[in-house]
């Protein structure tokens, strides 16, 4: 499924008016790619809504989908979290989902995304071999190999990140 799916790090980096983040989202939109919040992640996030007003018109997009945390997933979130010796199940349930879909995450925090899936291998970004992303990782571009240089993903999806790190099912 051709779309991207957003942890709390990226929201709130897009409420913040990050330009990286602004930009993918924005060209995310244009290209009527599917966004994907899981519902936990906006809990995560979401303030004072008088003050969140690009974040609030964000969540109102057509393009937004915000994913349910049911009984499943939380169960599903909650055995990974204790599987991985981990305790945030939001973050288990943004790995879950996107992994469900096949999507991308974008994150800041990539970190602990790698610890819920170790399976996930670093790959650079714009190799014809990527094909399948996983998570964009925003938090240190400024000491980015790739930062600054025009990019784009094998799968299309969104070109030009200007990020650190692109990781890839094996």
């Amino acid at each position: 499924m051709k779309g991207v799916t957003l942890d709390a790090g990226a929201l709130i980096a897009f409420d913040r008016n990050d330009r990286r983040v602004v930009t993918i989202l924005a060209r995310a939109l244009e290209r009527h790619v599917s966004i994907v919040i899981p519902a936990g992640v906006v809990g995560q996030v979401w303030r004072d809504g008088r003050r969140q007003a690009r974040l609030a018109r964000l969540l109102g997009s057509s393009n937004i989908t915000v994913e349910p945390l049911d009984d499943s997933r939380a169960r599903a979130a909650g055995q990974l979290c204790g599987v991985r010796g981990t305790t945030d199940v939001i973050d288990a349930s943004v790995v879950l989902g996107a992994r469900a879909r096949r999507q991308p995450i974008l994150t800041s925090d990539l970190a602990d995304l790698r610890r819920l899936d170790p399976d996930l291998r670093s790959s650079c970004l714009g190799e014809p071999r990527l094909r399948s992303l996983v998570v964009v990782d925003l938090s240190a571009a400024g000491s980015s190999p790739i930062h600054g240089r025009g990019c784009h993903c094998a799968n299309g999806a969104i070109p030009n990140l200007a990020s650190r790190a692109i990781w890839r099912e094996r």
